[in-house]
This record gives C-alpha cells, structure tokens and sequence, in this order.
C-alpha cells in the first residue's frame, strides 16, 4: 500500500496499516511504502513504512522500490538513513539573526523560541498578526516565522499587510508555521506573500535550512555528536505491547524533542501542553453546545499543533477531525468527536505519566 504523508493522517497511517494488516494472506505482512510530504516526512512515519519515497516521484524508482519491498530485499526507509542530524551547531556571531515568532499557543511559542535560541538567535514572540504587524514596524527583525492560524488577524493576513507597508519593512523575510502538510497550503503562503513553508511539527534543522534559504546564510552543520560511553549500553526502546501506547503516545517524536530541547524543559512542556489540552476540550465542548463552529475550530486547531509536537497522534488525531467538521461538516459528529476528545485526553495523559515514570 502507498500512504501519502500530506493526507491529514498521513503521519499515522503507516502504524495503524501495520496494527490493522499484521497479516495479509498469503502474502505475509501488509508492506507500506510512504510518499515523503513537503519537507520531509515525520520520525514516526518513517518508521513504520518499509520503504520511504522522495518527491518528485518518479516511475523508475518507485517500481524498483516497489519490487524490492514486496520482495523483501528493501531495508531501512532510504529517507530515514538520509535523515540529517536533530540539531544543527549554533551560528557564528556575525550570522546572528532578530527573529520574530508569530505563534498563538504558549506552548508551540516556547518550542519555537527555545530550539530557535539554541541555534543561535534573538528572538522575541507575538500573539497574533495584529502584534506581528506591530512588531516588525517597531523593531528591525531580520526575518518572521509566521502561524497561519491565529486569532484577531490571521498569518495570511498580516502577511498582506507587511507586504502592503510603505517602507523597507515591506520586504523582510516571512516564513509559514503550520500544521497542514497540503501542496494547496504551500501555494496559499506563496500567495500571500510569504517566501517560504514549513510544517508542524517542527524540527531544529529544517528551521535552520529555511532560515539559510531565506536569509542567505551559510547552510546548517550539523553540531557535533555526544561521546558515547563505551560501557554504557544504548537504551532500550519502549515495549512495542503497548500498541495502544503506541498510538497515542510516540515515543520516537518525543525523544527527537528531547535531542533538541533539554530533557526537563520537555517534560514541563508536555505537563502545560496537557493541562492546555483540558482547556481546549472544555472550550470545544462549550462552543459545541452553542453551535459556535468557529471556535470548535480553531481550538481544535491550537490542540492539534501542540499535540503533534509531542508526539500525542490521537490527541492530534481527534482534533483534526474536530476541525475539519467544524470547518465543513457535518456538524452534527461534533458532540461525538468531543466526547471521543475527552476520554482520548485521559488515556493519553496516562500514557504520558506510564513514559515519565520509566524515564
């Protein structure tokens, strides 16, 4: 089977087929093959394929590949072994860059502001696109990350306005933060005025290469790697039982974090991210109640970007659902969805406590 990973679920959908199709016949196991999304393709998706197809496609390589995957003689993703390190060196002094995050969920603000710190930079944060515009008039940024959902002016929005400005500040750099991995996303950005896209979850080097692109710096090395101890034995991977465990909590997306960000800052974000999820889910079941679809939709939204930078898939998976239906139907699931929302929280909140305690 072939998953594209810029389908909404794309990213989960290799481990499901391989829970779902653990055998298929006569012909063994079911075999995945992952069509890479824009920018890569997530840790976990990687993972659970047997093989990893870059775009653009191509016919040649994807019947060889297909060929030696039913065969068995594919090995590891060609994409993962290309994979390039988690954490790119800091820049040289003179390479230094003011960067502006705009970013409306605290917690997805500190992700981006911490791993963008530690490659170097100043940063500073903005609410919204009202403060984003506010900000770049006011200070002298370098270049802008932008979320292209946000309340009171949206990153599509204040993108247009800076671009409409009557000054230098009119061509500063603006990259798209988004949790959407559609082609038509990518085209949206572009047409907005943005000069480049990149996708949520994020990932400290494909930061560092946008930022390369779009402010003409030199490309990213990678920092150097720990010394191991040669006495210490790697630690063992989380039991795969816990299939179950598996899909709510990816263990893999979350030790990627913690190869970016200090390991305690990690657990105290997931502890906040976790208790903003409880506000989300009052805040959906609330505006459900009332028929208020706009903001079942973009607090499905906000949950479904931070829970994705933690590895949480069915919390994030559940609030993609969310924000389709209140985006374009059918409303009438919403209710549903809620409830699956919540009982999907208290599951995954003990999933994250189990991880903790074996940490």
């Amino acid at each position: 089977m072939v998953v594209d990973a810029a389908l909404p679920d794309g990213s989960e959908l290799p481990g499901r087929l391989r829970l779902a199709g653990t055998d298929a016949g006569a012909g063994g196991p079911l075999k995945v093959l992952l069509l890479g999304g824009i920018g890569g393709s997530p840790h976990a998706a990687r993972r659970d394929a047997d093989a990893v197809l870059a775009r653009p496609l191509r016919q040649s390589v994807f019947l060889r590949l297909a060929a030696a995957v039913v065969s068995g003689r594919a090995s590891a993703p060609p994409e993962a072994a290309t994979e390039p390190s988690l954490m790119p060196a800091p820049v040289e002094a003179d390479c230094r860059l003011r960067i502006l995050v705009a970013e409306d969920n605290p917690v997805n603000q500190q992700v981006a502001q911490r791993i963008l710190e530690r490659l170097g930079h100043h940063v500073d944060v903005a609410a919204n696109g009202l403060e984003a515009v506010e900000a770049v008039c006011a200070l002298p940024y370098d270049l802008v990350f932008m979320d292209m959902q946000m309340p009171e002016l949206d990153g599509l929005a204040a993108t247009r306005r800076i671009r409409a400005l009557e000054t230098a500040v009119a061509a500063i750099p603006i990259v798209a933060m988004t949790a959407n991995a559609l082609p038509s996303d990518r085209e949206r950005c572009l047409e907005a005025g943005m000069n480049d896209y990149v996708s949520k979850p994020i990932n400290a080097m494909r930061l560092a290469e946008v930022i390369a692109r779009v402010a003409a710096l030199p490309a990213p090395a990678p920092a150097p790697a720990p010394q191991a101890d040669a006495e210490q034995p790697a630690p063992p991977s989380p039991p795969a039982a816990e299939a179950g465990d598996a899909i709510l909590l990816d263990h893999a997306t979350l030790e990627e974090l913690e190869q970016q960000l200090p390991a305690e800052l990690v657990r105290d974000l997931l502890a906040t991210c976790l208790s903003e999820a409880d506000g989300f889910a009052t805040t959906i079941a609330a505006a459900a109640a009332i028929g208020d679809l706009d903001q079942v939709e973009y607090a499905a939204h906000s949950l479904k970007g931070s829970a994705s930078n933690f590895g949480l898939r069915a919390l994030a998976g559940v609030a993609h659902r969310l924000q389709a239906a209140a985006a374009a139907g059918p409303a009438d699931v919403i209710p549903h969805l809620a409830a699956e929302l919540h009982r999907t929280l208290q599951r995954s909140r003990t999933a994250v406590e189990d991880r903790l305690r074996s940490a």
